[in-house]
């Protein structure tokens, strides 16, 4: 149970930092697919920043996984 509960926990945490660098680097004016440096060059430190709807989807089902850790950790039971 607490295994399926820390997987859980763990996507969690990776989908909020991916949604959390997606929307800074796009306040930031990084609206490309890769950002770019002073001298129009691709910026390589960055990674490769892809569509917002794709990103939206992989962080849904991402989430979608971490439903099914819970639910497989918090079964019902009978009294």
């Amino acid at each position: 149970m607490s295994e399926s509960i820390a997987q859980a926990s763990h996507i969690v945490v990776n989908v909020a930092n991916l949604l959390a660098t997606v929307y800074g680097m796009r306040a930031l004016g990084i609206n490309g697919q890769m950002a770019k440096g002073e001298d129009g060059c691709d910026y390589s430190p960055l990674f490769s920043l892809g569509d917002p709807g794709e990103t939206l989807y992989e962080a849904a089902t991402y989430l979608q996984a971490a439903g099914r850790n819970v639910a497989k950790a918090y079964r019902p039971t009978r009294k």
